[in-house]
């Protein structure tokens, strides 16, 4: 469920990890078009139709010899294209990210006489992007103050600096922020001390932080997902002679503006940044594809001169990307597969349940949409009375909410344990089932109504949140 100002993956438990606009904006398509899959796969599906309009935008400027090639590659590239079909915070950004690059693009080598409103679109740009989620949002910011401070131009820099670009950010990227800090007692040390610090410098989210985890992640992600145009990252560069003559790939020759020093800096410093970072997933290198596909793009051959099966051969290929997705839909494995899981479970629900409970094991959060019903985790004992924020409740406090038909799912290796614990709160737990891997259970007793319930809410009682 969504609700404003904070998402929350359950109506009782708020969701910080991550900032809201991606939520928002999930919500408003189920509100339009219905809660099902086709919805939920929209804004992020539209998030890479922008990026690849942007691309050809950026193409003009920094690549303009090879304009049609900078979205082609991109549009073609794996990784991308299947990240825009994976409910994730990452294409989206990645659309922030490129509207805000794109307009200091437009202020720096367009016309200057505009550049302060260029300017003004490249910091809402970021606040958006901060918006959607949090500070990795800025590594393009970071290449674009190197490449200013390099120019050495004090002009250049109140140009793109000025205070009504700076009071957008702030709007923007902060105000949701500073709404929720100021309610949430904790929320901003927790942000610094897990979020940020806790992701760029310890395993504490268990995301790939080995010394080598850089390479496990980010090398097939780069080769694998920008296949086949990586390829041109390892052409054989033309001899000095050819380049001095002017033959040959365009970034090998000085280019006047620049252009190619910053597309290396917007591709190398955020992923650098995110090689040392601890916190390592793929998709966290998807906005970097974008300078990639423009620098593999002034390393290729003009289109009119690529040979006829050439052409042919690329049209194979975006066709195949398109059938290689088309197969995806019917992919039957579960791993967090929502449609997959709710597949699984769906053959021992019997009647259908209100909530499906996952007790000591992480949730498939996308089974919801697929089982029409809330998806929910507890643990066995009480979350430790530090914990923020509260993602647990307690078994015992679960039970003793009144509500509907819920379906425990529980790991084998805790069933018996979650029977005892069960008895000791006075209920009886009954197993039904063992889909993907759990335990299924009902307890009959804890879903009567509220006003059979009293005997058994008080057994369960004593046990507070977080305590």
């Amino acid at each position: 469920t969504c609700s404003s100002p904070t998402f929350t993956t359950h109506h009782e438990r708020p969701h910080f990890a991550k900032p809201p606009l991606t939520y928002w904006v999930l919500a408003g398509s189920f509100r339009l078009f219905g809660r099902n899959e086709w919805a939920a796969r929209l804004p992020n599906a539209l998030a890479f139709c922008g990026l690849v309009g942007l691309v050809a935008l950026l193409g003009r400027r920094l690549a303009p010899e090879r304009r049609t090639m900078a979205p082609l590659f991109f549009a073609t590239m794996p990784l991308p294209f299947a990240a825009a079909n994976v409910v994730t915070p990452d294409t989206v950004l990645a659309l922030w990210e490129t509207l805000a690059v794109a307009a200091f693009v437009e202020a720096w080598w367009g016309d200057r006489r505009r550049s302060r409103a260029w300017a003004l679109l490249m910091w809402t740009g970021f606040g958006l992007a901060f918006l959607t989620k949090g500070p990795p949002a800025l590594l393009p910011l970071a290449a674009i103050a190197l490449f200013v401070a390099r120019a050495r131009e004090a002009a250049a820099f109140r140009r793109f600096v000025p205070m009504p670009g700076l009071l957008a950010f702030a709007a923007v990227g902060f105000g949701w922020y500073s709404w929720v800090i100021e309610r949430e007692a904790g929320l901003f040390s927790y942000l610094v001390g897990q979020e940020l610090f806790g992701r760029i410098f310890t395993g504490l989210h268990h995301r790939n932080a080995e010394w080598y985890g850089a390479l496990l992640v980010y090398g097939p992600a780069l080769s694998a997902g920008a296949f086949p145009w990586i390829l041109l990252g390892v052409r054989r560069a033309p001899s000095a002679r050819a380049v001095f003559a002017g033959a040959g790939p365009p970034p090998l020759r000085q280019a006047a503006g620049g252009e190619g020093r910053f597309l290396a800096l917007w591709l190398l410093l955020p992923l650098g940044v995110l090689a040392l970072a601890r916190s390592r997933l793929p998709l966290y290198a998807l906005p970097s594809f974008v300078p990639l596909a423009l620098i593999l793009a002034r390393r290729a051959p003009a289109w009119r001169a690529v040979a006829p099966s050439r052409r042919l051969a690329i049209a194979g290929w975006a066709c195949l990307l398109v059938v290689l997705r088309g197969a995806a839909s019917y992919e039957t494995g579960l791993g967090r597969d929502g449609r997959a899981f709710a597949a699984t479970i769906r053959p021992v629900l019997g009647s259908p349940p209100e909530e499906v409970v996952f007790v000591n094991s992480r949730p498939v959060w996308s089974a919801a949409l697929y089982l029409d019903c809330e998806v929910e985790e507890v643990a066995l004992a009480s979350p430790p009375a530090a914990a923020f924020p509260a993602r647990e409740q307690s078994l015992g406090e679960e039970l003793a909410e009144p509500e509907g038909p819920r379906l425990y799912l529980v790991p084998d290796r805790e069933a018996d344990s979650f029977r005892k614990k069960a008895s000791e709160l006075g209920y009886s737990a009954a197993e039904v089932g063992r889909p993907a891997g759990l335990v299924a259970f009902t307890v009959p007793e804890a879903d009567a109504p509220a006003g059979c319930r009293t005997r058994a809410s008080s057994r369960a009682g004593g046990e507070e949140p977080g305590t």
